[in-house]
């Protein structure tokens, strides 16, 4: 109970900072806009002086959906790690990002040979053809998860996926006229900028649906981590619930590649640190500390990009930047990098 109570504070703490970072996003960029300004625009809603239009149609969509794709590729990662009990499994390692992308150059390269013109550019289709591509990596990843019985053949075989795909894309872009590949290179950027209050809602919608119906999954998956004879002694469907949990961590991973680009390495650090930071078999506040975690890690980068001089650098790149020597540091250092235990 005293844990479950210090990680309830350290949730509260993160919740408190998420809040900061949140204002401190509507209030950094070319022009400054103080806090007392913030609060007047939004208690009033004033839509129409230029600070109101700056933080309505820029500033709050963006760190909104940075906010969404904080929860939406943590989660996934947290999912894809249980399930093949591997801290390195990832959407990005298992293909699932790479076919999802994968999807999306099919339908910028070649979209228009099979589509009318009125249905280019269409940020829907977009979602659609990301989605199928990540449902054939978990597909596959189901398909071959039958046939191979240790999780590590599986990440390679995911590796194998990342591997194939890319190849793919490269032959696409090789076949393709410049400005569809600028187009695609363009998208692959990532970025948490140009989406429009009806993409959002969308997006937040169907984050916020899965997450939902992720929570009632959470006991089973405790349970499965302890082994598939326990689980099933408990009466639980491995089988549906690998189903199930591969099918909600390939649509949020479709969802933040769709909106967002493909947004790498955070899928796989969050949880990971998280699950360093704090020892807990409540999967409850696991997965809300992830989620919380992820959402202070992605604002945070939307901030600093906003602060840079030259504004628009990718996000993959600050992200691989800041990430990749926390994760070395906590693998080093994974004795004295717990917080709660």
């Amino acid at each position: 109970m005293q844990v479950k109570n210090k990680i309830s504070v350290f949730c509260f703490t993160l919740i408190s900072l998420i809040v900061v970072l949140f204002f401190l996003s509507l209030s950094v960029g070319q022009i400054q806009i103080n806090f007392y300004e913030i609060l007047r625009i939004l208690v009033q809603l004033d839509f129409e002086s230029t600070e109101g239009k700056i933080i309505f149609l820029h500033r709050m969509p963006k760190s909104i959906v940075a906010i969404l794709t904080g929860i939406a590729l943590p989660t996934s990662g947290f999912l894809l790690q249980e399930l093949f009990k591997n801290p390195l499994a990832g959407p990005s390692v298992l293909g699932i990002s790479s076919t999802s992308a994968l999807g999306v150059a099919v339908f910028i390269f070649f979209g228009v040979s099979f589509l009318p013109l009125s249905f280019l550019h269409n940020t829907w289709l977009v979602i659609v053809f990301a989605f199928l591509g990540a449902l054939v990596a978990t597909f596959l990843l189901l398909l071959f998860s039958i046939r191979v019985k240790s999780p590590n053949n599986l990440i390679i075989i995911g590796f194998i996926l990342s591997a194939f795909s890319g190849a793919l894309i490269s032959f696409m872009e090789y076949l393709s006229p410049s400005d569809k590949i600028k187009e695609f290179i363009f998208w692959g950027f990532g970025s948490f900028s140009g989406m429009d209050w009806t993409q959002i809602f969308i997006y937040a919608f169907c984050v916020c649906v899965v997450v939902f119906v992720l929570f009632f999954y959470l006991k089973d998956l405790s349970l499965f981590i302890l082994g598939n004879a326990y689980a099933k002694s408990f009466g639980v469907n491995v089988i549906q619930l690998k189903l199930v949990l591969l099918l909600l961590a390939s649509f949020l991973t479709a969802l933040s590649i769709a909106f967002t680009g493909p947004i790498l390495f955070i899928g796989i650090i969050i949880p990971y640190v998280t699950k360093l930071l704090i020892k807990t078999t409540h999967y409850n506040l696991l997965l809300l500390s992830i989620c919380l975690i992820g959402i202070l890690f992605t604002l945070s980068i939307s901030i600093l990009i906003d602060c840079l001089p030259s504004q628009g650098i990718p996000i993959n790149v600050i992200s691989s930047i800041i990430g990749g020597p926390i994760i070395i540091y906590a693998i080093l250092n994974e004795n004295k990098f717990k917080l709660l235990d």
